[in-house]
């Protein structure tokens, strides 16, 4: 499924179900659940990046004007990049090397710790997509918080997610998600 503006707030509702799955999962084959959670999560920085519209082509186009603009918002695409980012804390083992998932609160390995996961802290870095203020910026900090906090966990990724989802899109089935927490 392509995000575009009219499937924008849908999307994480099914990524909420996939989460779901690899939460009850993660304790009979942690292993398989910290290997879809790296390649989900990589999935999600690729949205994040747009790195389909630096093509030398579409970038030519896009400089004169005549490429079709994407229709990911920003708020999506900052979306992506903090659950990108939550996911990425809660696997605490470099790349390539996924064995364990943080599932329980105060789960060792937190996020800045030596020998943890160094894409996570690039993913942080750029959390705020250079904005100085504003909703973003607001966002992004909250997001660092959330992430940083060692009693989150992959238990509250939920809870994370549905944080920003209510806070950029009012469609009224996100309303019925968040009450059926």
């Amino acid at each position: 499924m392509k995000p575009n503006g009219s499937t924008e707030a849908k999307i994480p509702l099914i990524w909420l179900i996939l989460l779901d799955l690899v939460t009850k999962n993660a304790e009979r084959n942690e292993r398989f659940c910290a290997v879809v959670l790296h390649k989900f999560s990589q999935i999600l920085l690729e949205i994040s990046e747009e790195r389909a519209a630096s093509r030398w082509g579409k970038g030519l186009l896009s400089a004169i004007g005549l490429a079709k603009q994407d229709d990911i918002s920003i708020q999506f695409k900052f979306l992506c990049r903090s659950l990108a980012g939550y996911i990425l804390a809660q696997l605490p083992e470099p790349k390539g090397e996924c064995r364990t998932i943080r599932k329980a609160p105060n789960a060792p390995c937190k996020v800045g710790q030596p020998g943890g996961n160094t894409e996570c802290v690039k993913v942080l870095m750029g959390l705020d997509f250079g904005h100085s203020q504003g909703k973003t910026k607001e966002c992004a900090e909250a997001a660092l918080k959330q992430i940083q906090d060692p009693t989150n966990s992959l238990h509250s990724i939920k809870r994370f997610v549905m944080l920003f989802v209510v806070q950029f899109y009012t469609k009224p089935y996100i309303k019925d998600t968040e009450c059926g927490s």
